[in-house]
């Protein structure tokens, strides 16, 4: 059936494409917060009855923050991209299982007439088997795709969320001066203490806030912001970008877009990690 073979096509180069934009989502991801880190210059010495360091800009500074901000938007632009293409593989998909609803109905007329035919009944209902066979198995390569799109598309949200706070993050850190080290909240071996923590960075932020900032941002908002606990908005979306399946990573490994060097060193890297070579 040229529909059967269609999907098929379309299965595939879905999961290479799923994979490979899981890869690149880790890959950027660990670039982008080696870059923030990067971005801001030491701070040493602090101005008097501030409890926030400051430092001027410097050349390696402004650098970093371009390339920062470059890596930003290649980030959002890949997303976008993967995003358009999945919207597109769900649009086929949705297609193809509307013209397996429209063989099925043939099949069934088919079969109705067959069943008043004295004549060749064997070989009509060996067709009709097979058709039927190629059927279900375009319905269960459609469940898995339809499950596999959906995971993404979650994924996808975890990770455009966690976006919005980190240029949130990013632009007062830009506009109050402050560094990424004091936005950070430390270690703390108790809820409570780690509770406290927060609500004491929250308040020194706002309390460098203009009237207008202080309006768009409440103490909630700020602290969504900043917090990075268990079932965060953050912490969703560092799940999310740290989290691929071995299918997923087996599909990138061997799939498009690496020369020959990168695939032979990352099958080797899958199989330090995974004690297995990435298999399709």
């Amino acid at each position: 059936m040229p529909q059967t073979h269609a999907l098929r096509s379309v299965v595939n180069k879905s999961k290479g494409n799923r994979a490979q934009m899981a890869t690149e989502l880790l890959i950027r991801d660990d670039e982008l917060a080696w870059l923030k880190v990067a971005s801001k210059p030491s701070r040493n010495k602090k101005k008097k009855g501030s409890s926030v360091a400051h430092a001027p800009e410097t050349d390696g500074s402004l650098f970093w923050q371009k390339a920062l901000d470059d890596m930003r938007q290649e980030f959002l632009g890949m997303i976008g991209e993967q995003s358009a293409q999945l919207r597109e593989q769900a649009s086929q998909l949705s297609e193809q299982a509307s013209r397996i609803s429209e063989q099925a109905s043939l099949i069934s007329e088919q079969a109705s007439r067959l069943s008043g035919q004295p004549s060749k009944p064997s070989k009509q209902a060996g067709k009709l088997s097979k058709q039927a066979d190629d059927i279900k198995q375009l319905k269960a390569s459609n469940t898995e795709i339809t499950a596999t799109l959906e995971r993404h598309s979650s994924m996808l949200h975890a990770l455009h969320r966690r976006v919005v706070l980190d240029e949130a993050r990013d632009l007062l850190i830009d506009r109050y001066d402050f560094a990424i080290s004091d936005l950070r909240l430390g270690g703390h071996r108790t809820a409570a203490e780690k509770q406290t923590a927060l609500g004491e960075l929250v308040q020194a932020v706002r309390s460098k806030l203009n009237a207008e900032d202080k309006t768009l941002l409440s103490d909630e908002a700020l602290q969504m912001i900043f917090e990075r606990g268990k079932n965060t908005v953050r912490q969703r979306g560092n799940d999310a970008a740290h989290n691929a399946s071995e299918e997923d990573l087996s599909v990138a490994i061997l799939g498009t877009g690496l020369d020959s060097s990168q695939l032979a060193l990352l099958e080797k890297i899958y199989e330090f990690t995974h004690n297995d070579v990435p298999q399709l």
